[in-house]
């Protein structure tokens, strides 16, 4: 499997329009709060390339202090430690073919992770399993060094 996960800085002129394409497909309504638009900084996107096609994005943050309070209570580490996904995107041809979850162990290797998972996205709870995070509470999924 040919995966590498791309920073925007690092994007080819040439692929802007593959990727434009492939956010064509994205759908971005969790974006959408009380009928207003959030804003989205594609340029924070790390760009998921898979044999030479990009095909998804990871939209990685920190985590911030109080952002949640429980964490304290699975580790003593500071919770700015620790990245948050959200969103992640894989195009639905390239779902159930491990490029989502090879996509999270690679970007997540060295770094502890927070993932919030729907209470009825199976799919997702397994691929984050198989990444290596753990479920806590309330559809969170941690992943520690």
């Amino acid at each position: 499997m040919s995966l590498k996960l791309v920073p925007y800085n690092d994007i080819l002129i040439r692929d802007l329009s593959s990727i434009k394409d492939m956010l064509h497909q994205a759908d971005l309504t969790e974006f959408i709060d009380n009928g207003r638009a959030k804003i989205i900084d594609y340029e924070k996107f790390i760009y998921i390339k898979y044999n030479e096609k990009y095909i998804g994005y990871l939209y990685p943050r920190t985590l911030h202090i109080g952002e949640i309070c429980w964490l304290s209570q699975y580790s003593n580490d500071n919770p700015e430690e620790y990245m948050v996904i959200t969103p992640m995107f894989v195009v639905p041809e390239y779902r159930s073919v491990g490029v989502g979850r090879n996509a999270l162990k690679l970007y997540f290797k060295d770094r502890k992770g927070l993932i919030w998972i729907e209470e009825d996205n199976f799919a997702s709870k397994k691929m984050v399993e198989y990444a290596g995070f753990v479920h806590y509470a309330d559809g969170y999924y941690v992943k520690s060094l």
